[in-house]
């Protein structure tokens, strides 16, 4: 039987890159680097310190100083109100918490994925320079969108790799993270190898402890096209047209968008499918109920608003995560040959967007 197109892209990169199982030595506490202390990380780095079992080190950059004085007010439903977190360290840059002296066992990536900005390997340089194999920490990246590992595993090839998903529903909002009750977690090794794969089930156990739904797969690219599904269609339409998906997917608007999300939903699943990937049509088909049906909840006032993060950022002028979210399925389109009309459309209108917000141009209100 063939392998699919993605398995023997994976196969080779891995066999070229020389990744060798990596010894991860057992330890209580873990010792944890997180990078990017946004909403995402805060509530990770709450889960995994919740029971002792590990010590997060968070790199904050742009809410430094605040994290380190008062801490930050979290408000769950899974996880209770907190008014003032901190986690075990706080730093301020990447370089500071590399030079600290601990000896990390994960260093955590989740900030936005903007290889056109900043990509991750500079991001997590201080972590990974000039290090031997057996010396490097084990590299999770968090982050939205698809081939959000190339950089770093083109710069530091020796580096052990957990690629993953995240589900969960959380904003930071006028300095305070809410967050609901969605908090799932998968991860997979990059390049499969028992002691990554190992390393990945240990920091799943912990996640697990803290009350987090995590698992081990042994196949993230389907894991990551399966996620991004969502972020390619609703969140980049919600994008374009600066509104919630309640908005555009209920009442009297929702005879023309629904249809479109359906056939954009369906372009994608067409790219991946063409790739190899292991998507069900179902799957592209679910992606469009579930958020018609969500949308509908959240209309009657069963469930609270949540805007997709990318939506936010365009509203406040911030970078967007275009090209991992909807650029690399584009690219893959192209380089495949399958159409994707629909998908070309809203990639072409976010770019101008995306780089008018890069020369301050689109602060997400004006013209």
């Amino acid at each position: 039987m063939a392998w699919p197109r993605s398995e023997i892209t994976r196969w080779v990169f891995c066999s070229l890159t020389g990744i060798t199982d990596m010894a991860v030595e057992p330890s209580e506490p873990l010792e944890i680097a997180l990078i990017g202390f946004g909403a995402v990380g805060v509530i990770l780095s709450l889960i995994l310190e919740s029971k002792g079992l590990a010590r997060v080190s968070a790199v904050a950059r742009s809410n430094y100083a605040a994290i380190r004085e008062k801490g930050i007010r979290i408000e769950s439903q899974l996880n209770g109100t907190h008014e003032a977190y901190k986690p075990s360290a706080v730093y301020a840059t990447p370089e500071e918490a590399a030079k600290s002296g601990k000896k990390f066992d994960y260093v955590l990536v989740t900030t936005k994925a903007l290889p056109d900005v900043k990509n991750t390997a500079e991001i997590t340089r201080p972590f990974w320079e000039g290090k031997s194999a057996e010396e490097l920490p084990v590299f999770v990246l968090i982050q939205n969108g698809i081939g959000v590992e190339k950089d770093l595993a083109a710069a530091a090839p020796q580096a052990p790799i957990i690629s993953s998903t995240i589900y969960i529903a959380t904003n930071m909002l006028n300095g305070e993270v809410r967050h609901s009750l969605v908090q799932r977690l998968v991860l997979g090794p990059l390049c499969t190898s028992p002691s990554t794969a190992a390393a990945a089930q240990r920091l799943v156990d912990v996640l697990v402890a803290g009350g987090a739904d995590a698992k081990v797969t042994d196949d993230i690219t389907l894991a990551r096209w399966s996620k991004n599904i969502w972020n390619a269609t609703v969140a980049t339409l919600s994008t374009s047209l600066r509104l919630s998906p309640t908005t555009y997917l209920v009442g009297a608007h929702a005879q023309h968008t629904i249809p479109l999300l359906r056939a954009l939903s369906l372009e994608y699943w067409n790219v991946a499918r063409a790739l190899g990937v292991n998507l069900s049509k179902e799957d592209a088909t679910n992606n469009v109920d579930f958020m018609v049906s969500t949308s509908e909840k959240r209309a009657r006032g069963e469930i609270k608003e949540h805007l997709p993060s990318m939506l936010l950022d365009r509203l406040e002028g911030r970078a967007l995560e275009l090209e991992v979210i909807l650029g690399e399925v584009v690219r893959e389109a192209k380089r495949l040959g399958v159409e994707t009309p629909r998908l070309d459309t809203i990639y072409a209108e976010l770019s101008v967007i995306h780089a008018r917000i890069l020369e301050g141009k689109d602060d997400g209100k004006s013209v």
